[in-house]
């Protein structure tokens, strides 16, 4: 018959029995074995805990029970928990890597000792999921931000809410004016003329590679808009990238030419709130794109506390008010404005003169009307909900492969459900007329009558040959 090896009971005992264990053997009521048979609690753990209280004052949360010992405590893991709850009333979706990170940042910043690892600036993986179990939280998923979520079956029940849900709430507690809800969005333009057959180099040996140069718009609900920030594909910035450019522009430099995390904050949020100017008493809404992934950072979440700014998640089904009018007629402005400078001066354009041309189309496309009819039209502001709802329904159905969405919006009701919708292109902004058009029968030309208002949906579109003198060359095509 095998030997049988006796199972000891570890850490069964309570931390608040333990507690008072640690105050009768101070305070000379009972000696250490009494103490330890009366509170039911190991005589050596209690001789361990006697020794720490003699140094210093314990309290109920200082007690752990085991070797290991947690990161954070317990008011420090329910700050975590806060801001997990803050993104996902922004609708921001936030993963286990995400989360990590933001565990990550926020040891760093309250000098806590960690184990992390420091090289990829991740919390571990068995901390998330230690955390998840302990706060009782869902295991953290890509949620769908247009349909609410049902209570799960075990933990926190919670609910969230939709866009158009959020956007009224907020409007009905802060009653936001129009100078004081905004909408951030970024364009990527390309310095070679995308309009023109081939422009080639001097020696006429190699085609000119183009650079992406990105840039960071924002205007309100009122027609005002923020200088841009544009990023040029540089490692270091340059006094030659100012000339030309519009008034108040900032210029930073990456070799991406893309948005970084670094760059939106601190770089262009605190542009933002040089301009915007938000207080306690004139707090501001900050409408983002849903693909921005820099919002979630701990110290970005710290900084709009600081500063009273409210963000809210534009999701990808619903129409953004600068994709409506301004970056269409962006594009098009910048397009001729290209053609133009190439045909009369005959120079290359490069990050040193490329700031002039960038000007003449933002002066002729950011202007008032263009963003007040876009936040109309969007039904952002004033708040309209059937607008929203019925953007969302009729982009629900795509099933395009360049589509990240991680997430899909189900059917309103039957007769949405029994609907073919089908797929539209992100840049015709023509079933906004069919929208309107369904509730009021009463349109002429491209304008129509929203709530008594009348106002163009249609993006302006520039027809370049007009401009121009010259005739276009004729592409020929290839007959088989």
């Amino acid at each position: 018959m095998g030997h049988k090896q006796k199972i000891k009971i570890r850490c069964k005992w309570e931390k608040t029995e333990m507690l008072k264990a640690i105050n009768s053997v101070l305070e000379k009521r009972l000696s250490m074995r009494a103490a330890s048979h009366v509170y039911n609690v190991p005589t050596s753990t209690l001789l361990a805990w006697c020794k720490r209280a003699r140094a210093r004052n314990i309290k109920l949360s200082d007690i752990k029970r085991g070797y290991f010992q947690n990161v954070f405590t317990e008011q420090q893991e329910n700050q975590l928990k806060q801001y997990v709850k803050e993104m996902k009333l922004s609708l921001y979706k936030m993963n286990s890597i995400q989360l990590r990170r933001i565990a990550f940042q926020f040891a760093e910043m309250n000098n806590i000792p960690h184990k992390f690892n420091k090289e990829s600036g991740l919390a571990g993986y068995h901390w998330y999921s230690n955390f998840i179990k302990r706060q009782r939280l869902q295991e953290i998923e890509a949620a769908d931000p247009l349909n609410d979520i049902s209570p799960p079956s075990s933990g926190e029940s919670y609910k969230t809410k939709t866009f158009p849900e959020l956007l009224a709430d907020l409007q009905k507690v802060y009653k936001f004016p129009a100078n004081r809800i905004y909408n951030m969005n970024a364009t990527v333009l390309i310095s070679v003329p995308n309009m023109t057959t081939k422009i080639v180099c001097e020696s006429d040996k190699h085609e000119l590679q183009s650079e992406y140069i990105t840039m960071v718009n924002c205007c309100n609900a009122a027609g005002d808009f923020v200088p841009p920030l544009m990023i040029y594909p540089a490692s270091k910035t340059d006094p030659e990238f100012m000339k030309g450019c519009p008034q108040g522009t900032e210029i930073v430099c990456h070799p991406s030419g893309s948005l970084q995390s670094e760059i939106f904050h601190p770089t262009w949020f605190n542009h933002f709130v040089d301009h915007a100017k938000p207080s306690k008493r004139k707090p501001v809404l900050l409408l983002l794109n849903g693909n921005a992934l820099c919002a979630k950072n701990l110290d970005f979440i710290e900084k709009i506390r600081e500063v009273n700014v409210h963000i809210l998640n534009i999701p990808k089904k619903i129409v953004h008010p600068l994709e409506v009018n301004f970056i269409p007629a962006m594009k098009n402005h910048y397009a001729c404005e290209q053609n133009k400078w190439v045909r009369k001066t005959g120079l290359i354009i490069n990050l040193n003169n490329i700031g002039k041309i960038i000007k003449r189309a933002y002066d002729k496309s950011a202007i008032s009307s263009n963003a007040i009819d876009a936040f109309q039209a969007s039904g952002i502001y004033p708040v309209n909900k059937e607008i929203l709802i019925r953007t969302a329904c009729l982009s629900k159905s795509s099933t395009s492969t360049t589509d990240n969405s991680d997430y899909t919006a189900g059917p309103l009701n039957d007769e949405d459900q029994n609907s073919d919708l089908t797929i539209r292109d992100p840049d015709d902004f023509s079933f906004f007329d069919d929208l309107i058009n369904e509730e009021n029968s009463n349109t002429s030309g491209s304008n129509v009558t929203v709530d008594g208002t009348n106002m163009p949906l249609e993006p302006i579109f520039i027809d370049c040959k007009e401009e121009f003198n010259e005739t276009e060359p004729k592409r020929r095509k290839n007959i088989k």
